[in-house]
């Protein structure tokens, strides 16, 4: 009787185990949404090397509702300009002159 317990009890340690370690979820697993793969070094590189000119400074900001960096810029070829830089991929969402 004891044997038989205790085998009973194994297999549902295991089967919640297993239930708990995997998923029928094939699709990986999101970011978690303040997550910020662009930082604002990289934000900045990627604006002064489109547009040209040095960084003045950037902050994080927010263009059409997406989570961005302003970069603003002087002596691009545009002159002095503020670029919206996605966070999470680094796309250019907008540019306006200072």
């Amino acid at each position: 009787m004891l044997s038989r317990t205790l085998t009973i009890l194994s297999v549902g340690v295991v089967a919640v185990a297993v239930a708990a370690c995997g998923t029928d979820d094939p699709r990986p697993a999101a970011p978690p949404a303040s997550a910020a793969p662009v930082g604002q070094d990289a934000a900045g590189a990627v604006a002064s090397g489109k547009y040209g000119g040095y960084v003045l400074g950037v902050e994080p900001d927010t263009t059409g509702g997406v989570p961005s960096w302003e970069v603003e810029l002087a002596d691009s070829a545009q002159g002095r300009i503020e670029v919206d830089v996605a966070r999470r991929d680094a796309r250019i969402l907008e540019v306006e002159r200072d």
